[in-house]
């Protein structure tokens, strides 16, 4: 039954819901003392907040999960709780996790880690926005390279965290970098802008132009480690000029050849976390009657094939995908923003 009390003949303003008197007599308040706070004007977040504990030691203390110490400290369901705290519920593999997604690109920001899940442990997925795809009319044009990605298990937030999630890169040039604290996803390079010229390095590389090659991935080797690979190179031979696809966080791009037919080389594959793939690299252009190439699997976007066979399109936003490259007249493509996606595996003991 919910607690009110009194003050003389009047009411006190604040009254508990049963949740919360349980989430109180859990952490420790005794029927006296809640009824005694109550009386002198606290709210529940106050009661709370006068008990010396946190998530961590009454997982412990009470061989618990994560879930039941949420519900219990919070007074919330856990639904409400995620809900309030900016998460969303997700079940993977059997697991329920609290999940938040950032994907707005732009301006350096800053996230605040909730209090109740300060120093706990999470997994974080980082991605880069994704190299944009070349363009330049008359010209046969790369794909862009992927953004690099970077994930890491039990990473434990404390505090504000600066924040700024990176955009797509505009026509043949790098995406922009996301970044999370200390941990720095790079922009995807830039597909070559006509066709003899060398592609982009970036997180993963840009394409390259014909009879060049693509650009390096920088992600692996930065300092926060993580995932990139080379944009491929252009075709050497034949009249199609076909031009590389660009790297993507699980594969290079393909390097096109004779058996092509003329389209250009597509995109790397991205790379799969969870349930969702990230950062393919885009498809290269080629010249009249190539065809379109494909943009690797995680939002990287097709390349443009001459004679109207298909135009290029864009890496997809959230994901870092680069964009494809451009044919003789059709233009091609930006890249996809970045994001960072935490995890809180509800089921965790300590």
């Amino acid at each position: 039954m919910a607690i009110n009390s009194t003050k003389g003949n009047n009411p006190v303003s604040k009254s508990l819901t049963n949740a919360q008197v349980t989430s109180l007599v859990d952490a420790g308040l005794t029927a006296a003392l809640i009824k005694s706070g109550l009386a002198s004007g606290l709210t529940y977040q106050q009661l709370l907040n006068s008990v010396s504990t946190n998530t961590s030691s009454y997982i412990t203390s009470r061989q618990t999960t994560l879930k039941n110490a949420l519900i219990a400290l919070s007074g919330q369901n856990i639904s409400d709780y995620a809900t309030s705290n900016g998460f969303e519920l997700e079940t993977f593999n059997g697991i329920e996790y609290l999940k938040r997604t950032f994907a707005t690109p732009g301006g350096s920001g800053t996230y605040t880690v909730p209090t109740l899940l300060s120093g706990l442990p999470c997994t974080v997925i980082v991605v880069g926005g994704g190299g944009g795809g070349g363009s330049i009319n008359g010209n046969v044009n790369a794909g862009g390279g992927a953004g690099g990605v970077v994930y890491r298990t039990n990473f434990a937030p404390t505090g504000t965290i600066t924040l700024t999630i990176g955009s797509g890169g505009a026509l043949g040039t790098n995406g922009s970098d996301t970044v999370f604290g200390s941990i720095v996803a790079l922009g995807g390079g830039g597909g070559n802008q006509h066709e003899s010229s060398i592609g982009l390095n970036g997180g993963s590389g840009g394409g390259g132009g014909y009879s060049h090659p693509g650009g390096s991935a920088l992600q692996a080797s930065s300092s926060s480690g993580g995932h990139g690979f080379n944009g491929g190179s252009g075709g050497g031979s034949g009249n199609m000029h076909p031009t590389g696809g660009g790297g993507g966080a699980g594969a290079a791009g393909e390097s096109p050849t004779n058996n092509n037919f003329g389209r250009g080389g597509n995109g790397g594959i991205g790379i799969q976390l969870f349930n969702t793939y990230y950062a393919g690299g885009g498809g290269g252009g080629s010249w009249s009657g190539g065809g379109t190439s494909t943009g690797g699997l995680g939002g990287g976007g097709n390349g443009g094939g001459g004679n109207n066979t298909g135009a290029s399109t864009a890496g997809t936003a959230g994901l870092g995908g680069g964009g494809g490259g451009g044919y003789t007249t059709g233009l091609g493509k930006f890249g996809g923003s970045g994001t960072v996606v935490l995890r809180y595996n509800l089921s965790y003991t300590g």
